[in-house]
């Protein structure tokens, strides 16, 4: 916060014009001065002054502080899992997918990255009434069809009501976007939650996937490396905004191609908590397709035993992943 948007009686406007010309222009730098003796000399502000200043800054702006075991329930009351439907990548992720995390799902074209994503969303919906999810569309991928498939198969309910069908599809948004510049706009709405924006009303929803982020990039030169990272760090700030302040469980798809990877990018590599990579499995003989692979390539989870596997082989039919 700017000092002069402060309201203090001790502070007086010639004061802020002494602090600015020290380089103290917002309460948290005067705030963590570590030495205000010096700054006292420097500013000609009394000491007792600056004492009384900073103690009034802390006494109005600062929270009142919580026990831990009350800040621990608030964050246990907003978590929430999101399960894939395979009981053995469940396991290896220790449950599913997190809330206030942001997961990667990498992999090359036709690895079941999109079909994993309209699990996730099925799995919530159902299980978490109320639950809503955006879908950031790049590749024209959503699939209406499916997601009522997905239903369908989990709940025999939702075969012949239509009104609770009708009412789960419309917990479900997606947002079609060609370019990161659009994404970064629809982040924008979505963090500042205002229905003014020139998409549909944003809101906030619990789940948010992008699918898939790699072709965003492509306005850019392949060597343009300081663009892209510009932009790219500036995504990875709003996902991190979102997934803090919100609580919502953010899934980022990328592609395994040349041209953008995303993964062995150094600005992305510390973003996602966890990063799989889905790979097609082919017989040596025929070159067919036999099943799929699902890899982890990164989980910052501390209770997850690292000794055991780090993949598992799974196929795909009409109910999900098994």
């Amino acid at each position: 916060m700017k000092l002069k948007s402060v309201n203090c009686s001790f502070l007086t406007p010639n004061d802020i014009v002494k602090l600015n010309l020290a380089n103290i222009q917002t309460t948290e730098q005067l705030i963590t001065h570590s030495d205000l003796e010096s700054l006292s000399r420097q500013t000609t502000i009394p000491l007792k002054q600056l004492k009384t200043i900073k103690k009034q800054i802390i006494g109005e702006y600062s929270p009142f502080p919580e026990p831990a075991n009350i800040l621990l329930d608030k964050y246990v009351k907003n978590l929430f899992i999101i399960q894939t439907g395979s009981s053995q990548i469940d396991d290896l992720l220790s449950n599913g997918f997190y809330s206030g995390e942001i997961s990667e799902i990498t992999g090359l074209s036709s690895s079941g990255k999109s079909q994993l994503c309209f699990q996730l969303i099925s799995n919530m919906v159902i299980k978490h009434k109320n639950y809503s999810c955006l879908y950031i569309d790049s590749n024209k991928n959503f699939c209406h069809h499916r997601i009522i498939q997905l239903f369908e198969q989990q709940s025999s309910n939702l075969k012949t009501n239509q009104e609770e069908k009708s009412k789960i599809l419309k917990l479900i948004k997606t947002v079609e976007c060609s370019n990161v510049f659009d994404l970064i706009d629809i982040l924008f709405e979505i963090s500042k939650n205002n229905s003014k924006c020139p998409h549909d009303s944003i809101e906030a929803p619990n789940l948010l996937i992008i699918d898939s982020i790699s072709p965003l990039f492509s306005i850019f030169k392949q060597n343009s490396y300081t663009e892209i990272n510009f932009y790219l760090n500036y995504v990875s700030s709003q996902l991190k905004y979102l997934c803090n302040n919100h609580r919502m469980a953010v899934v980022v798809v990328s592609n395994l191609t040349k041209s953008f990877n995303l993964t062995n990018n150094p600005i992305w590599s510390n973003v996602p908590s966890l990063i799989v990579c889905l790979k097609n499995v082919y017989n040596e003989i025929n070159e067919r397709k036999v099943e799929r692979k699902f890899e982890l390539i990164k989980c910052n989870r501390p209770f997850r035993n690292e000794m055991s596997s780090n993949f598992v082989f799974f196929k795909i039919d009409k109910s999900g992943f098994i």
